[in-house]
């Protein structure tokens, strides 16, 4: 079974996703995906990935590798920080071990090599599909900011961004009546435009400590507590913040400083007993093997559409694992990777939680997609059938801009699909 063309499309309505489909002249279809520069990794996919990997063996993922990788690091993933050339290399690589799982007529899980579970228990991400841009943000400008940046008419009924910060009490007790444990919010986020990670004064401290007292007196130990500091702290002002976290016992604190701030991490993560997990922006295992060497994290944090797919995902996770580290999958961006993703939490066997957003899972995936893996009682069932299980719904196709290479007549083509 031979890749006999591949696909990418793109979708106004929906300006931060690229998918990419990979087909076979057997007529299977393996479906990738990536989130953010999206027309970028398009480019990427039909001009350097395309022209390596038409008429390559379709099943073979090791080999794949050898054709697309970084030529200047042995053909081996993308290593750093999440770039054009890691997405695109990660949704080809999801979209490959879909086309193996279906051709070997199992669940993405079972191709992998099984399941050490059938469900992965999930928290809920206090997202929203358009939290994040500031009041009065030009509509030509929403697709800079990272949320989903859709149009208004497309906004979820879970917004939950503002419900963790207004209503803490009340949304702690929404989650905890529907069977969800654990939980993530970003008080803290909404100082960084006034600040820019810089310092914090204490009013700003004890007010952003309020959704933590809030959650904690309305239901107690009920549901496990995580936050996301953005990835934005400078040293000091970090210290501050996790200092005043740590009498919570929370799940975690995620991303308290800056990516490239290793060392100052591994001395913030010494001095408090929280545990600290970061950071799903990187790709590759040579930058995750730096990370976890550094003492900084108790949590790795990786997602398969930037850190180099599935295959890089399950060697990162065999690393942590052999330090003595959980992982846990990511999702604020997409159902083909999230339906990817819950394949490869039961798989593996330090995955100690998924990411799992409400107001994506229930409003906006089901416009993408034709399934959507069940929450129940707090887990994520992965989907059944070979493959990941996430297929694009024909009325999304019918509104995207898709574009097909393959190879005729000798000469290689690429063109819109009508």
């Amino acid at each position: 079974m031979l890749i006999s063309a591949i696909e990418t499309v793109l979708h106004d309505a929906y300006p931060h996703s690229v998918h990419v489909q990979v087909h076979t002249d057997e007529g299977i279809v393996g479906l990738g995906e990536s989130y953010h520069h999206p027309e970028a990794i398009a480019e990427y996919v039909h001009s350097v990935i395309a022209p390596r990997m038409l008429g390559e063996p379709a099943e073979n993922v090791a080999s794949m590798w050898l054709q697309m990788g970084n030529f200047t690091d042995g053909m081996q993933p993308f290593s750093g920080t999440v770039s054009v050339e890691s997405s695109a290399t990660s949704a080809f690589d999801i979209a490959m071990w879909d086309v193996r799982s279906k051709a070997l007529g199992l669940p993405l899980c079972d191709a992998l090599g099984g399941a050490v579970r059938d469900r992965i228990r999930v928290y809920n991400t206090s997202a929203g599909t358009g939290h994040l841009p500031p009041p009065g943000t030009p509509r030509h400008r929403r697709h800079l900011h990272e949320d989903w940046g859709l149009s208004d008419a497309a906004q979820t009924r879970h917004d939950d961004w503002n419900a963790s910060n207004l209503r803490p009490a009340e949304y702690a007790k929404e989650l905890v009546a529907e069977g969800i444990t654990a939980v993530k919010i970003y008080p803290f986020a909404r100082l960084i435009p006034e600040t820019r990670g810089l310092f914090i004064t204490p009013s700003q401290l004890e007010e952003n400590l309020e959704p933590f007292r809030a959650i904690r007196a309305a239901v107690g130990d009920a549901i496990d507590i995580s936050v996301d500091l953005n990835f934005v702290w400078t040293a000091a002002p970090a210290l501050q913040i996790v200092t005043a976290l740590d009498d919570f016992g929370l799940l975690w604190i995620e991303d308290p400083m800056r990516t490239s701030s290793l060392d100052a991490l591994a001395r913030l993560a010494a001095k408090v007993k929280t545990p600290i997990a970061a950071y799903d922006y990187q790709c590759g295992l040579p930058a995750y093997i730096q990370l976890i060497d550094s003492g900084a994290v108790s949590l790795a944090r990786l997602d398969l559409q930037w850190v180099g797919g599935v295959s890089e995902a399950v060697r990162i996770a065999g690393y942590a694992d052999a330090k003595g580290l959980g992982v846990v999958l990511h999702d604020c961006t997409g159902p083909v990777q999230w339906a990817a993703a819950i394949h490869v939490s039961v798989h593996l066997r330090n995955a100690m939680i998924q990411e799992s957003v409400r107001a994506f899972y229930r409003d906006l995936y089901p416009l993408i997609v034709e399934r959507v893996p069940q929450i129940i009682d707090g887990h994520a069932l992965p989907l059944d059938g070979p493959g990941h299980g996430a297929v694009l719904l024909a009325s999304y196709l019918v509104g995207a801009r898709r574009r097909i290479s393959t190879v005729r007549n000798g000469a290689y083509v690429c063109e819109p699909v009508a």
